[in-house]
């Protein structure tokens, strides 16, 4: 039992990180991408062992290695999430559109697939396909909620299913929904205006010193390596760590709201 459950929880971490993949538009297997992060890791932390002949610059290049294509695809993911959010209003006016023209959800979500922009074109087109596999709607809807994690897109999806059930105009549903939305993402848009200055902040105070200190390891590891092999040097630098990593959460921290 405690076998299949282990299972269990592996094949749903599988998924979960496939679906990571799908929403990040990143076309590999899950397999593909972890040989990607593998060689990566091997390279740099060879190319540390070669250049420094130290243990420590090469398992640092390595972790920098393993860590640089995560942080890709998180960042993939944010970006795709905001197109997404973006292009949403649009897609469910064209949905709207479609149902008022006779057509049935299927055709309209297929409409929305054949006219639509990328990425929100290539979501609905994985679930017209879906379904034509023979999944159902409400399994279809949910894969593209779970892929795109997108809560403004859940609530469209709540109304489709309720409506699709219980029956009704879902038509003036979707168009009431998608106001909502499209105020929401105008708020949210002007928030991100102005508070583009603080972030681009945070991100240099983070990034500039990591950035000098990788550039004299590599330019002058003479200069730098008294600090690493000092007791003093070490606790400098992880406190520097430390107060980087402070700064950056606490800046995030402030700018962050919810609209």
């Amino acid at each position: 039992r405690d076998i299949d459950r282990a299972a269990a929880r592996r094949a749903r971490g599988a998924q979960n990180f496939a679906d990571k993949l799908v929403a990040a538009g990143i076309k590999l297997r899950p397999y593909e991408f972890r040989g990607i992060q593998q060689a990566l890791a091997l390279a740099l932390g060879a190319l540390g062992a070669l250049r420094f002949g130290q243990v420590l610059p090469a398992v640092v290049m390595a972790a920098a290695g393993w860590m640089g294509p995560s942080l890709y695809l998180r960042q993939r993911r944010g970006w795709m999430r905001s197109v997404i959010n973006g292009q949403l209003s649009e897609a469910l006016t064209t949905l709207a559109n479609s149902l008022r023209a006779g057509l049935n959800l299927p055709q309209a979500l297929d409409a929305v697939a054949r006219s639509g922009i990328h990425p929100m074109s290539d979501e609905f087109a994985r679930v017209v396909r879906e379904i034509s596999m023979g999944a159902t709607l409400e399994q279809a809807l949910t894969n593209l909620v779970r892929r795109t994690r997108n809560e403004d897109l859940e609530l469209a999806v709540t109304a489709i299913l309720i409506q699709n059930t219980v029956g009704g105009n879902l038509a003036t549903v979707l168009e009431s929904i998608e106001e909502t939305i499209r105020i929401r993402v105008g708020i949210a848009n002007e928030l991100q205006s102005l508070t583009a200055q603080t972030r681009a902040s945070a991100l240099v105070i983070t990034l500039l010193p990591l950035g000098v200190a990788a550039l004299l390891l590599f330019m002058a590891p003479s200069y730098f390596f008294p600090m690493l092999q000092s007791p003093v040097g070490r606790a400098l630098l992880i406190a520097s760590a430390i107060s980087i990593l402070v700064g950056n959460l606490l800046i995030r921290r402030l700018i962050r709201v919810e609209v």
